[in-house]
């Protein structure tokens, strides 16, 4: 739509709005000025009731503008995403040939607007009053996730929710389960096993808009193992990640 359309519109929008105010209350507003400024103003009548005209007007134009602004953007808030991160539960691995810990967090994204993809997962782990960010990993091939008293479930590259949330977009109402991979420099494994850490996981929309999950504490996360619907377990040897890039 070119800038002429838009003036137009805007235009149009005003008067349509501006009439149904002036219809209704101001109307009565008018009327109401006419019988105090001709009743009791005498040789003034008229140029007070002009006076009174011109206010009224002035009030119902601001008011239109900002019913019409109003109104746009609810609809442009409306037509937003709205991503909703809660964290399921967490598992971890300390890789030594690259000596940092994997952190493998089960998370669930709903989205309450407009259709989007997910992208730019951050993550934050948080130990007493140090704040550390998480590096997102993308994998390159199959991660077995181990577990001692389980069989290892395989998380193919496909099914991480980086994947799930990059390729398809998620539609309003719908909602995404997977696991998210990050790393942290180190041996983490005395850390991860004491609960007094927390995490915070956060994405974007396609507009660059992020959205954060609440802040989940391991009571909520060191739960018995969470298998998401689609995965199966098996028994195969170890594997490690491989990132892209």
């Amino acid at each position: 739509m070119g800038e002429p359309e838009l003036v137009i519109d805007y235009f149009r929008a005003i008067w349509n709005d501006m009439l149904a105010r002036m219809s209704g209350l101001a109307a009565l507003i008018f009327t109401l000025l006419q019988v105090f400024a001709t009743s009791f103003n005498g040789a003034n009548a008229v140029i007070n009731y002009r006076r009174f005209w011109w206010i009224v007007a002035a009030i119902c134009f601001v008011l239109t503008n900002f019913r019409i602004w109003r109104g746009e953007h609810l609809k442009l808030v409306a037509e937003q995403p709205k991503f909703i991160l809660t964290l399921e539960h967490i598992d971890w691995s300390y890789e030594a040939p690259s000596e940092e810990t994997i952190i493998i967090v089960a998370l669930s994204i709903l989205n309450r607007g407009a259709p989007s993809i997910a992208q730019g997962w951050l993550g934050s782990f948080q130990t007493g009053p140090i704040n550390e960010s998480m590096e997102s990993v993308s994998l390159l091939d199959t991660w077995l996730l181990a577990s001692p008293h389980s069989l290892p479930i395989p998380i193919e590259p496909s099914e991480t929710i980086l994947a799930k949330t990059l390729q398809n977009r998620i539609e309003k109402g719908a909602l995404v389960l997977g696991r998210a991979f990050f790393a942290l420099r180190g041996d983490r494994r005395t850390q991860l096993s004491n609960p007094t850490f927390s995490l915070v996981i956060s994405c974007c929309d396609f507009n660059g808009t992020r959205f954060e999950s609440d802040t989940a504490m391991p009571s909520e996360l060191l739960t018995s193992r969470l298998v998401i619907p689609g995965e199966r377990e098996m028994k195969l040897g170890g594997s490690s990640p491989r990132r892209a890039g």
